[in-house]
């Protein structure tokens, strides 16, 4: 059993993924005020028995927002994959033109707990509540070439880090089986000082 420390933060643009009311100590009743934070800020693990994959988040802090150090960084471990959609992606059978090349931004509040909101969209296959440059909402799928398009730039690096790494647009099409274990850092960038900027460790079983 999993549980969850409750705190009230009612901003007017908090988002709360529909997924999170299936989880531990979700609550439909207080749902639009609720936020979920983690009891034990080293360990998360997030499991559902309908889909047998796992997040893990191995790291989370409990900053408030005007708090976080630009320079922090938390690790994730996801096993495996979640949808046809992204495992069309991660195998190489389908492409995204550009999505990597527009940072993720989030519109909503600069807490920890949006690393929760990703892990609900990405268990229920919704909408992330992200906007790009452009305002479009991102969507599972690009998050999911994000994803493979920075572990592959990281296999490349650590079996050659002498090497200079290309542009992921150069080949954003790979098979994820070839890969055993990567692991890529997400940082709040100090250049992005109003939204996070996500890459994602990767571990494929």
């Amino acid at each position: 059993m999993y549980s969850y420390e409750h705190q009230q933060y009612n901003p007017s643009s908090t988002f709360i993924n529909p997924a999170l009311l299936s989880l531990p100590g979700g609550n439909q009743s207080n749902a639009t005020q609720q936020t979920f934070y983690p009891r034990s800020p080293t360990a998360l693990e997030i499991r559902d028995k309908n889909i047998p994959r796992q997040i893990s988040f191995r790291r989370v802090p409990m900053y408030e927002p005007d708090q976080f150090p630009p320079s922090e960084d938390i690790r994730f471990t996801l096993r495996g994959c979640v949808g046809p959609s992204v495992q069309d992606i991660l195998d190489g059978n389908a492409r995204l033109d550009n999505a990597r090349s527009t940072p993720f931004e989030h519109t909503g509040h600069r807490s920890t707990m949006w690393r929760l909101y990703w892990a609900g969209a990405l268990l229920s296959g919704n909408t992330l509540p992200l906007i790009n440059k452009g305002g479009a909402p991102i969507t599972l799928g690009q998050v999911a070439y994000e994803i493979a398009c920075e572990v592959k730039d990281v296999h490349r690096k650590l079996r050659n880090p002498k090497k200079s790494l290309r542009s992921p647009q150069d080949d954003p099409k790979f098979p994820m089986s070839q890969f055993e274990l990567y692991e890529i850092h997400l940082v709040a960038f100090s250049r992005y000082k109003t939204h996070w900027v996500p890459v994602w460790a990767v571990e494929s079983h």
